[in-house]
């Protein structure tokens, strides 16, 4: 998502992609922080929470411990706005376990 908010703003159509993203009833962000967020990438999933808070439901699956959010998401006050929007009147799932769901159920490899 975040790379294709970026190839909209350098070829016209990143205010129609904005629109579409706010207004899906479901978006689900997939590896959500694995790496932290450029300022610009920072400022785009804000303007989406923003817009998104308590009009549409928005799944965030990542690898990475809630606690660890904070640091990838850049500068202070926009993780601060971030955060607020994502956590507040939020459920949380977590999925324990020290193995990946690819190896508890992925194929068994024959030796």
């Amino acid at each position: 998502m975040l790379a294709e908010l970026a190839l909209a703003k350098s070829n016209g159509t990143y205010k129609a992609l904005l629109k579409k993203l706010k207004q899906v009833q479901l978006l689900i962000l997939d590896n959500w922080l694995i790496y932290p967020l450029k300022e610009a990438e920072a400022h785009d999933v804000l303007e989406i929470a923003e817009a998104r808070y308590k009009k549409g439901s928005t799944v965030f699956c990542s690898q990475v411990d809630v606690g660890g959010w904070y640091d990838n998401l850049g500068e202070s006050i926009v993780a601060d706005a971030i955060c607020d929007r994502i956590a507040h009147e939020s459920y949380r799932i977590v999925i324990g376990g020290n193995d990946s769901m690819r190896k508890r159920k992925g194929l068994v490899e024959e030796g």
